[in-house]
């Protein structure tokens, strides 16, 4: 930075530039149509909206409200019901979010228009824990925030699983996405084979599942830091997603000795 010659000067600029940007700070809103199946057989069809600014992301669904913050390291789900606010570290969490960025992304060489953006095609096979999942999306690499966008789920995709994103990941933002999701048999460490064997059979009759979602509204805004926050009122409890894992793998307790 140019110096001002004047050391009051700088401070007030300083100052001023701090409080702007603690008012409100450029981001990106994406609102889109969701698909999912429902219990009966059908499908159900939602808003979700997700915001995205520096390193936070804040999704909003009918199912409730979720807040990432990469620089602290966590994931906070909000309960409107309860008040409640539950908080948990996304180190190695992994999960649909964090894998979705590994694996190769194929372009088919298709393009078309969602509403009013251009998009290119590509496949994407990835697996999760319990689940293989395949899709199709279309990128639009000149929607607005897209390069914001995408700096942000690349390093999200890092922190969750330890790894690097795939080096085929588009730079842009999927505005239209179909997903099909495999359930795969779920072992746990220490499980009885006959109980293992009855859950391997039980989920060998599900049939693939198929999510599809369709952006409706890409735009860039001032975001206020209080979107990123705990609203008032709200209880928080934290909790460790690998504790249940360490639970599972712990050994039985030892039977009483004979007397």
């Amino acid at each position: 930075m140019r110096e001002l010659g004047s050391k009051a000067i700088l401070v007030a600029a300083t100052l001023v530039a701090a409080f702007i940007t603690s008012q409100a700070r450029a981001g990106v809103e994406i609102t889109q149509q969701t698909t999912v199946p429902d219990a009966k057989g059908g499908t159900k069809t939602a808003t979700h909206t997700t915001i995205i600014e520096g390193h936070r992301l804040k999704t909003i669904t009918p199912e409730g409200t979720t807040i990432v913050d990469l620089d602290k390291g966590t994931m906070v789900a909000l309960d409107e019901r309860t008040k409640t606010a539950t908080e948990m570290s996304i180190q190695n969490l992994g999960g649909p979010m964090g894998n979705s960025f590994l694996g190769e992304f194929k372009p088919t060489g298709k393009k078309k228009k969602v509403g009013e953006f251009d998009c290119e095609e590509y496949t994407h096979d990835f697996s999760t824990t319990g689940s293989d999942v395949s899709s199709v999306s279309c990128i639009a690499k000149n929607a607005p925030g897209a390069a914001e966008a995408s700096a942000f789920y690349r390093k999200m995709s890092e922190k969750m699983t330890g790894k690097k994103p795939s080096g085929s990941v588009p730079q842009g933002i999927s505005v239209s996405d179909e997903a099909t999701i495999k359930i795969n048999a779920l072992t746990i460490p220490g499980m009885p084979p006959e109980m293992a064997k009855k859950i391997a059979e039980a989920q060998a009759k599900q049939v693939p599942r198929t999510t599809k979602s369709e952006v409706t509204s890409i735009k860039t805004m001032s975001i206020a830091p209080a979107e990123f926050t705990v609203p008032e009122g709200y209880s928080v409890r934290k909790i460790d997603p690998s504790a249940a894992g360490r639970s599972a793998a712990a050994k039985p307790p030892a039977a009483p000795a004979k007397k």
